[in-house]
């Protein structure tokens, strides 16, 4: 008869198939043919999205290719390697193409490709989610872009990025005034839901966007967006997203909470606004406060005693 196995049997057990699944023992052959590969498909395609010519490049390659890709049809496999570093490549810049639509045209198709690789050469992708593969653009292009059109990519840059964390981001904690006192609002500190940005433009991105959109090719040219003051709000809904205008002012209290603080931390952090903003501001401020609630914008920490909890 088998002997019982006790709860400390179970827990021992459970300890070893978790460090089976979250830390598998990869053979050692296997690390270094993903190495090999992925080095080799890697491989940066020039600025104007030529092939690159491995028998050219890395000649030293075709033995050990040969050895380790199959010859297909025509391909061996220096040639498999080749397809495999255009279907990389492409991927990822098609990935962010789709992103940043208003960039890409702003910037023009080939120079913005451009821009992409040296983007991605200094920030390999170190995931295989295609979600976290723009993470740093925004800061990419803040550092290095300086063309005479800067500040209008920039702006264009921040735009697209808010559609982008609206589609990608988490959605958090929510704020739920129902079980919180007075007090605990004044101490806790809030912040911006993930999903959502507060931008205050000025030009007429969202009209240019709709260009941008029904351009397949993404080919044209447009006229640079009209110098206009946007405020707005963009957000996800359950799977939809929405692009909402908002008083400058509110703008304003929504961008202030892009870090957590509490409601004075918050207000603290608020620009010096045009007297007709104060006044609205003034006049406005519960009134818009309730409304980011009752839309799930502001986040709070779930912790015992507050919000959430």
């Amino acid at each position: 008869m088998r002997e019982k196995q006790g709860p400390k049997f179970e827990i021992e057990n459970q300890k070893m198939i978790l460090e089976r699944v979250i830390q598998p023992k990869v053979p050692t052959e296997l690390m270094a043919e993903q190495a090999w590969f992925g080095g080799l498909i890697a491989t940066p395609l020039t600025e104007t999205l030529e092939n690159v010519n491995f028998r050219k490049t890395h000649p030293e390659a075709a033995e050990e290719a040969t050895k380790r890709l199959r010859k297909v049809n025509d391909l061996d496999g220096l040639g498999r390697i080749e397809v495999y570093n255009r279907q990389y490549w492409f991927r990822l810049i098609s990935v962010m193409q789709v992103d940043y639509l208003c960039t890409l045209h702003v910037i023009g198709l080939r120079r913005y490709n451009a821009w992409v690789i040296q983007f991605l050469q200094a920030y390999l992708p170190d995931s295989p989610y295609l979600n976290t593969l723009d993470a740093r653009f925004e800061f990419f292009l803040q550092e290095h872009y300086n063309e005479s059109n800067r500040e209008v990519v920039l702006e264009a840059l921040a735009y697209d990025r808010a559609f982008a964390l609206a589609f990608e981001a988490g959605l958090g904690e929510k704020l739920d005034l129902g079980k919180s006192a007075g007090a605990d609002l004044l101490s806790l500190p809030l912040h911006l839901m993930p999903h959502v940005t507060a931008l205050r433009l000025k030009h007429d991105w969202p009209s240019y966007r709709v260009l941008c959109l029904a351009d397949e090719t993404l080919e044209q040219v447009f006229d640079f967006p009209m110098p206009k003051l946007v405020n707005c709000v963009i957000y996800r809904h359950e799977t939809t997203l929405f692009e909402k205008e908002m008083p400058g002012a509110a703008c304003s209290v929504l961008r202030a909470m892009r870090e957590p603080g509490t409601l004075t931390e918050i207000f603290d952090r608020l620009p010096e606004l045009a007297a007709e903003e104060q006044a609205d501001l003034e006049t406005h401020l519960s009134e818009w406060f309730q409304d980011f609630v009752q839309r799930g914008w502001v986040g709070a920490p779930s912790r015992p005693g507050h919000l959430g909890a």
